[in-house]
């Protein structure tokens, strides 16, 4: 089952619902969680309870907060642990202005595809011209690490962004299509640097290596677009966002406890002088996110 979106009812992976709208649930007890998500008998609810009294004694980490299942769960919950613990993960794009300056660029190149941009259909844009909400939300995502860096206390910093994600959509909207224009513009230098020749990461051969991913074109319209649509980021782009935002995404896979990959990291070849965030996955589509 991946991420869903209820209209009623937000219903997070495992079973529970959450009335209202919540973007990211309130912090919960990691145990008490599991406890109440899987009671059951069976084999998988077996796994997972295990692989929950597992996680103390994996990261410092007793608490979680659900993210929200609609397919753009990864980057939410890869952005809150980013706001929460402070990393700035815009410092290598510099502005909003040279982000805005690029997407400009690549918008009048109609083989870039950035015009087929369809902001998950979830944010209004002008068809003829979805530069000025590509702006909004690059500027929205760097006002708001922005105001995070002027946080002063970690209580501040743990309230903060799960206020700032339920509030309001439409900056959370922003923030998510943002984040998604990064990947796209880190997806497409890596792929002109290997046509050139030059050395680039080993995902990048993979990533374009699929029939639905050929060229950044196709990468957006099949594996980008869709994100918080139909679709979430499949594994290949958990890498791409590890590199976009320069962290390294450390998962706790916990269908897959007791195997060698319950824990796997994101880019696979982690990064020493990149800050680590930790997201719990219960299956490869959903993510939640722990917290002390």
């Amino acid at each position: 089952m991946g991420c869903f979106l209820w209209i009623t009812n937000i219903r997070f992976r495992g079973g529970h619902s959450v009335k209202g709208s919540l973007n990211i649930g309130p912090k919960q007890d990691i145990l008490e969680y599991c406890k109440a998500e899987w009671r059951g008998q069976t084999k998988r609810a077996s796994i997972m309870q295990k692989a929950y009294q597992e996680i103390p004694s994996l990261i410092e980490c007793r608490h979680l907060h659900q993210v929200r299942g609609d397919n753009y769960c990864a980057i939410r919950g890869t952005l809150l642990q980013c706001f929460i613990q402070n990393i700035n993960v815009l410092s290598k794009w510099n502005s909003a202005e040279s982000v805005i300056n690029r997407l400009q660029t690549l918008y009048r190149n109609p083989n870039s595809g950035l015009s087929q941009w369809t902001f998950a259909h979830r944010l209004p844009f002008n068809k003829k011209d979805k530069l000025p909400t590509m702006s909004e939300c690059v500027k929205c995502l760097f006002a708001k690490f922005s105001e995070c860096q002027s946080l002063s206390t970690n209580e501040e910093r743990n309230s903060w962004p799960v206020n700032l994600l339920n509030l309001d959509t439409k900056v959370d909207l922003q923030c998510m299509e943002a984040i998604k224009l990064l990947m796209f513009l880190e997806a497409h230098s890596l792929y002109e640097a290997s046509q050139k020749g030059d050395d680039v990461p080993v995902f990048v051969w993979l990533l374009f290596a699929r029939d639905t991913s050929e060229n950044p074109e196709s990468l957006l319209k099949n594996h980008i677009n869709p994100v918080g649509d139909s679709g979430g980021l499949e594994q290949i782009e958990m890498i791409l966002l590890g590199h976009t935002l320069e962290v390294t995404i450390k998962v706790l896979r916990l269908q897959q406890y007791g195997e060698e990959d319950f824990v796997t990291y994101y880019p696979d070849d982690r990064r020493e002088s990149w800050p680590l965030i930790v997201l719990i996955a219960e299956d490869d589509r959903h993510y939640n996110a722990p917290v002390v």
